[in-house]
């Protein structure tokens, strides 16, 4: 078996009004889809096989995971026997935000990509196009159909995205 911490899979998954129950929490058959999921990928990684779920010991719900908060999902195998793996997954949950929660844009931010590692991932946003008085939507040359579509293998950078 490879050890514990190459097996260790988080994955976080907001919680949107079609995963929620009668009291806007997280419903606990959508909980346990994403431990499985999650549980299968720790399975996979130590067994270096595809795996399915055979059994679940128990499933213990402790506290709910209100809409728009994140489930945090953490998974790792910690046995392996002849034609099984066992595996401890917990879930936890988290805000998205921190404390303050208002209505209002925030301010995202400062971050500076390392343009060593690939300067061609993270251009300059003087590399980009942009429209003719040069704030607003990028101006996109138009094929030769004449559509106003962007060209095929164009990659779409998003500088910030402000939440609400």
């Amino acid at each position: 078996m490879h050890s514990i911490s190459h097996t260790h899979i988080v994955n976080r998954e907001r919680v949107q009004p079609s995963h929620a129950n009668n009291y806007e929490s997280a419903h606990g058959g959508i909980v346990m889809k994403w431990m499985d999921e999650i549980g299968a990928m720790a399975a996979m990684r130590a067994a270096r096989e595809s795996c399915v779920t055979a059994q679940m010991s128990r499933v213990d719900f402790e506290r709910p995971i209100p809409i728009g908060d994140n489930a945090l999902v953490d998974a790792y195998a910690y046995e392996t026997g002849r034609t099984s793996v066992k595996v401890r997954i917990q879930v936890e949950r988290e805000h998205p935000t921190p404390a303050r929660r208002s209505r209002r844009p925030a301010p995202t931010p400062p971050s500076s990509p390392s343009r060593t590692a690939n300067p061609r991932r993270y251009p300059t946003s003087r590399s980009r196009p942009r429209s003719a008085n040069g704030c607003g939507r990028p101006r996109w040359p138009t094929n030769p159909t004449g559509s106003d579509r962007r060209p095929a293998g164009t990659v779409i950078l998003v500088d910030s995205i402000s939440g609400v």
